[in-house]
């Protein structure tokens, strides 16, 4: 299958009315946000390109609630942003489906997901490595490969600092896969 990756282009209302079903990955690299992080964003989400005009169908916030109507069954959904798998209080008090239950939900096979901020450039070469080993290997599946990416920064000689848990520890894998 193809892999689909957003970047910097992508609006929620691009991300609603694609057909999602026929990419192998899809990736989201942009900023995650808690539930109540910004007024006004009661559950959590992911922060898209805004719209020239918001709207009700694109206000430049990909919230859990929505994801979860989405249909994508990937084999993996990358979540390359900050709190991703992660939840707070109002999130549970409120009884709200986290991001990756909302993938989970839209069919994903199996996710990468962050406990916390991310910082930019581990994340990129993280999610280099990820892929080039899924690539390589797709039958190891990505808990695998994410654990042998996470390594390489861990034996890390030239970048000795980067071997610091913050750097690598921040993404784990959710799912079947």
């Amino acid at each position: 299958g193809q892999h689909l990756f957003f970047g910097s282009d992508a609006t929620e209302e691009i991300v609603k009315n694609m057909d999602l079903t026929q990419f192998r990955t899809t990736a989201f690299a942009t900023h995650g946000l808690l539930a109540g992080e910004i007024e006004g964003i009661d559950e959590p989400a992911l922060v898209l390109t805004p719209p020239t005009q918001p709207s009700k169908l694109d206000d430049g916030f990909l919230t859990a609630s929505e994801v979860a109507t989405l249909d994508i069954p990937s084999e993996l959904v990358l979540l390359s942003a900050c709190n991703t798998g992660s939840g707070n209080d109002l999130q549970v008090r409120s009884g709200l489906p986290s991001l990756s239950s909302a993938f989970l939900y839209a069919g994903a096979k199996s996710l990468v997901v962050s406990h916390w901020l991310a910082e930019t450039t581990s994340t990129t070469m993280l999610t280099d490595k990820l892929m080039k080993y899924l690539v390589t290997d797709p039958t190891q599946g990505t808990a695998k490969a994410l654990q042998i990416a996470k390594k390489e920064f861990i034996d890390a000689k030239a970048e000795w600092w980067r071997s610091h848990p913050m750097f690598w520890a921040v993404y784990f894998s959710v799912g079947a896969n």
